[in-house]
């Protein structure tokens, strides 16, 4: 009996002096506050100089493309890539792609143009995603080495845009 009652009188100290050094080990008093995340970005990939692959763009209602040197759509994160306008049926759209050196930096540009991205949704077909920029719709998606995007259609249309453009990056 006596050893029964000093078992447990040394698990219940053994259990208090682990709760105290568990409490005593916590933060400061002076709680730091979390940077406030901004919409910018020092996200910097690497990428070969780009080149005009025009021919990379699926041709129906293709209107022109160009070969912009950086900041692909005006992100200050994108590298330089191809962008191109189309006019169908259902108004005029845009599509982009970008050349990168890994798959790694494509799968982090598309997380950075989801964190720029108003009510971004993961369209996992794709690994992409789907959402707003500056009020107009936006889908991006990772393909290997390359990022690519449809701008200015809904959803369902870009998805199925972008199945074309994906088909002419390899």
């Amino acid at each position: 009996m006596k050893k029964t009652i000093f078992i447990c009188m040394a698990t219940l100290f053994v259990a208090a002096s682990l709760l105290v050094v568990m409490t005593s080990c916590g933060t400061s008093s002076q709680k730091q506050q979390p940077a406030v995340a901004e919409k910018t970005s020092a996200l910097k990939v690497t990428a070969p100089p780009p080149k005009d692959e025009w021919h990379r763009f699926p041709k129906p209602e293709f209107v022109e493309s160009k070969v912009v040197e950086k900041e692909l759509m005006g992100k200050p994160f994108m590298p330089g890539g191809n962008w191109a306008r189309y006019k169908g049926a259902k108004g005029e759209y845009e599509m982009f792609f970008a050349r990168l050196t890994s798959a790694d930096d494509a799968t982090l540009l598309v997380a950075e143009w989801k964190a720029h991205m108003t009510n971004p949704k993961l369209v996992s077909s794709f690994n992409g995603y789907f959402g707003e920029d500056n009020g107009r719709p936006v889908f991006v998606f990772p393909k290997e080495s390359w990022i690519g995007g449809i701008v200015g259609l809904p959803q369902q249309d870009a998805e199925a845009k972008a199945r074309l453009l994906a088909a002419y990056l390899y």
